[in-house]
């Protein structure tokens, strides 16, 4: 019987599909857990809408732990561009305010 060819494949170029319509959720807080198997993440949003703030689940996400390693690996690696990024696009935006703030000068 023959044997498969051994192929590389490059996953960081693979197009993302969306076949079964995943949604986009926002977060701004994620609960851990981990076995001696995989890391799991509850993703969740902390809302305050009257006297009690509470944390209503978006989105539950389990991965291998080598798995989880890459994607730490990954944010590390992106995080401080997109920071860099961030303050430049807000002082962009104040030099913006800045300037249309001032009056109008007069063509007298």
């Amino acid at each position: 019987m023959p044997t498969p060819e051994s192929k590389t494949v490059d996953i960081g170029n693979l197009v993302p599909i969306n076949p079964q319509g995943v949604l986009s959720v926002y977060t701004n807080n994620v609960g851990l857990s981990a076995t001696p198997w995989d890391v799991r993440m509850l993703f969740s949003e902390i809302v305050i809408d009257g006297t009690e703030p509470r944390a209503e689940l978006r989105a539950s996400v389990v991965m291998s732990l080598p798995h989880a390693r890459a994607f730490l690996e990954a944010l590390k690696a992106a995080i401080p561009g997109m920071e860099a990024a961030a303050a430049a696009n807000a002082a962009a935006n104040l030099k913006a305010a800045e300037n249309a703030a001032k009056p109008a000068k007069s063509l007298q």
